[in-house]
């Protein structure tokens, strides 16, 4: 996404017991200058005023759907708060959720970050980091991206102790977490607000045509046919997905041009495998949506532990039949299982790779994208829920 730079620095008056002057960020977001400037002055006012009142406590929790730039947002932010000479963070700490195998391993995540790493035990180093922490100073900002991972892998309990780490350091954590999810899932909420840990909800819609065709304008470069530009922001708009609208027009660009007939064939294809998704039997646009799901978790898992990241039949069909039987479902038997994943194969929805005589031994990818998959079953959204499915139980699905 684009940025612009102002002529000089803002200031913004905050009425809070008193009125002060905020420094408002140089640079600024297209299409999201607003949430920008909201996240960054709650942050700093927050560090300003801890001084005063040392229960305070920030927890952000920041949603929306793929695309609409809320990690990218926070990189900014963070890169802001870097350039300050003056910034009382001296941790900022970025994690992706998709490499947290455990919530022991969050921990282990947190003490590396520490140039003398707290000597403990395992069974200890939870207690003995929020001691350390609360010991401290200064401040520690935590940003975890992909939060929903966690939601989906750990228990309630560990994800409510996540969410209060900002009032059990005594506010020295402040807690930023990035999620797809859009809102806080309801079996969340009440234990959060019993225990006086409910983050402050930041939703980040999609982005409309407007705001699409400007960042589209501002980052793609070469010439560009104004016609082919509008066609790609109306193509994408429903999804305000940022992120397609600029790989349709990267893929249509020939010879340094984006006109309008190249765009139109890029889009096209993109809205025939939704077409053809629409079409699809209802019990295999939930296969579409849970094996996609999987072979992602399952990748992830394979990366955090050093394997090949590969996913045979075999080790999908295992997951799925767990993850189908952890939803009080009935998975389909091995061989309908084949017959299904062969039958989306000829329509280009899964690929299968391998020589291997054994079926199972072959390797499988579903490589229709995210954005394709919302849009092709927005009619149907108890389909789209399968996108939540995780390996193993989850205590989402519990009730």
């Amino acid at each position: 996404m684009a940025e612009r730079q102002l002529s000089s620095s803002k200031k913004m008056k905050l009425e809070n017991n008193e009125t002060k002057e905020i420094e408002l960020p140089q640079q600024q977001l297209l299409g999201r200058d607003d949430l920008y400037n909201k996240i960054f002055i709650k942050i700093i006012d927050f560090v300003e005023d801890d001084d005063e009142d040392p229960k305070n406590s920030l927890n952000l929790y920041i949603c929306g759907k793929p695309g609409t730039g809320k990690t990218f947002t926070i990189e900014k932010i963070i890169e802001e708060l870097k350039r300050r000479k003056k910034s009382r963070f001296k941790f900022i700490i970025s994690l992706n959720a998709m490499e947290i195998a455990s919530f022991t391993d969050f921990w282990k995540h947190i003490s590396n970050e520490f140039p003398k790493k707290p000597k403990s035990k395992p069974a200890l180093l939870e207690s003995n980091l929020i001691d350390v922490i609360k010991s401290l100073s200064h401040h520690i900002l935590l940003i975890i991206d992909e939060f929903e991972s966690l939601i989906h892998r750990w228990t309630k309990e560990q994800v409510i102790k996540l969410f209060m780490l900002p009032k059990r350091t005594n506010g020295k954590i402040l807690l930023v977490s990035i999620s797809n999810l859009v809102g806080m899932p309801d079996l969340l909420m009440p234990e959060l607000d019993s225990r006086s840990c409910m983050p402050e909800i930041i939703v980040f819609p999609p982005y409309s045509k407007d705001q699409l065709l400007n960042i589209m304008t501002h980052n793609i470069s070469g010439e560009k046919d104004s016609r082919a530009m509008e066609f790609c922001a109306r193509q994408v708009e429903k999804l305000g997905d940022v992120r397609q609208a600029l790989d349709i027009c990267k893929n249509a660009m020939r010879d340094g041009k984006i006109d309008l007939t190249n765009t139109i064939k890029t889009a096209t294809k993109w809205n025939s495998n939704i077409n053809e998704l629409k079409h699809l039997p209802q019990l295999q646009k939930s296969a579409v949506v849970i094996c996609k799901r999987l072979i992602e978790d399952l990748s992830a898992k394979k990366a955090n532990d050093g394997s090949n990241k590969n996913i045979t039949t075999s080790q999908l069909h295992s997951a799925y039949s767990r993850a189908i039987c952890g939803r009080g479902g009935e998975a389909l038997p091995w061989q309908e299982f084949m017959e299904m994943l062969n039958n989306l194969n000829s329509f280009g929805f899964a690929k299968l790779e391998g020589k291997s005589k054994d079926v199972g031994k072959r390797n499988v990818q579903i490589p229709v994208t995210w954005e394709e998959i919302s849009k092709a079953f927005e009619d149907v959204p108890e389909v789209l829920e399968f996108r939540e499915t995780h390996i193993g139980y989850s205590w989402k699905f519990s009730v």
